[in-house]
């Protein structure tokens, strides 16, 4: 039988136990008092090897992380004490960009607006007047439906794992997507964004700004425009992946310096165009004359010869963003957009160019060509004026011919 345990208020304390009264030998334990599923109250015994001063460390550090994590048995219970719980049971069960994924969400977008109420108090109309607090925000819809089905997910866990004490008795975050929808009408301007994308002027001025100013960082970025991959994937890219033609896409470089598969866990192949072949063939040509790299099995790497963080570019390509606001022409501005909006100028210049939608499809990685019409639909030129296709040319057939040709049923 799985035993739901949990601890009380009561502090952890050091105690001992004398295991043979002839070797005179003391074994120190420190207690942990706590509450079954029964609802009875037991105690806990976790031996310690190294003597009484370890057991006091280890009591010591129990009881001020207990202050963070165990849930009061009387009083108000701050959500941000189960979204806390929710996050460390979860840090050894799913892959570490879930959990980082986990985390960004509850620290930006449900900790600020439900952090310090009473979790208790949680119901439809909290969560409804939640959404739209979210929206108010300026949050996208995905964002927002994002949030409500973590804050779903979190409450279900807690009922599973509590079904005789739970602090809820519904889940009032169930059914969240068809709130989102209803409220979403109200904050169409604010709540419903579309990509946006670089023009080529302003790509070829940020192209020239890196070249100068971030010369490491210029690889990149390049290669962003002319491929329309993800950052990760860029990052993350190896000389093996480099073929004549193609580049396979089948890694992504996340936080921390973690290699994982790329989004949707499929990989891809991607076209290289003229300028990105050049690229590849500096990029040897360079890497041949220098010694000592760390990292030579990657294609974009840092002046030390390491692969690049991502936090690290991100930090170059917002001052070269930076520089490129900065210095642009009055008829010619730059806007501040983000690096993945690369990716968006790509396919929108793909579309414009009147490449196949299956083809945008999959230099894009999408698993589906509606997910590329959704996402870039209005980038695709629209020339309805022009209806000539629609001419036929009709044969100029003799009357009684044409009577003919009529049956009668």
């Amino acid at each position: 039988m799985n035993m739901q345990i949990r601890y009380t208020d009561d502090p952890a304390r050091v105690v001992t136990k004398r295991e043979r009264p002839q070797d005179k030998k003391l074994t120190y334990f420190v207690e942990r008092k706590y509450i079954n599923d029964k609802g009875q109250k037991r105690r806990k015994l976790f031996k310690v090897k190294d003597g009484k001063r370890a057991a006091e460390v280890l009591a010591a550090k129990t009881n001020e992380a207990r202050k963070d994590r165990v849930l009061p048995e009387y009083g108000p219970v701050p959500c941000h004490l189960v979204f806390q719980q929710f996050v460390e049971k979860k840090e050894h069960e799913v892959a570490f960009s879930t959990h980082d994924n986990y985390q960004d969400i509850i620290k930006n977008r449900l900790n600020p607006f439900i952090g310090d109420e009473d979790f208790r108090t949680l119901d439809k109309d909290r969560v409804s007047k939640l959404i739209t607090q979210l929206f108010k925000r300026s949050y996208a819809a995905d964002t927002v439906t994002n949030a409500i089905v973590m804050l779903c997910v979190i409450c279900e866990d807690h009922m599973e794992r509590n079904q005789t004490n739970s602090l809820l008795p519904i889940n009032p975050a169930r059914n969240g997507k068809r709130r989102v929808l209803a409220i979403r009408a109200n904050f169409k301007e604010g709540g419903v964004k579309t990509v946006d994308a670089f023009t080529r002027d302003e790509a070829s001025q940020i192209l020239a700004i890196a070249k100068k100013f971030e010369p490491v960082a210029f690889p990149v970025i390049l290669a962003a425009f002319n491929t329309g991959m993800r950052r990760g994937e860029l990052l993350g890219l190896r000389w093996e992946d480099i073929g004549a033609t193609t580049i396979s896409v089948s890694r992504s470089a996340g936080k921390k310096g973690r290699i994982k598969p790329p989004k949707n866990n499929k990989s891809r192949k991607v076209a290289i165009s003229p300028a990105l072949k050049e690229l590849f063939k500096e990029l040897r040509r360079t890497r041949k004359n220098r010694e000592g790299l760390r990292d030579p099995e990657y294609v974009f790497t840092t002046v030390q010869g390491c692969r690049w963080d991502p936090a690290n570019f991100s930090k170059a390509w917002q001052r070269v963003r930076r520089r490129a606001v900065d210095q642009a022409d009055e008829d010619m501005p730059v806007r501040p957009l983000s690096f993945h909006c690369t990716r968006h100028s790509f396919a929108s210049w793909a579309l414009n160019a009147n490449k196949p939608i299956i083809w945008v499809q999959h230099q894009m990685g999408h698993g589906k060509p509606s997910t590329t019409l959704d996402i870039y639909g209005h980038f695709i030129p629209s020339e309805t004026e022009d209806l000539d296709f629609l001419s036929l040319d009709v044969p100029d057939m003799g009357k009684n011919r044409a009577l003919k040709s009529v049956r009668v049923i």
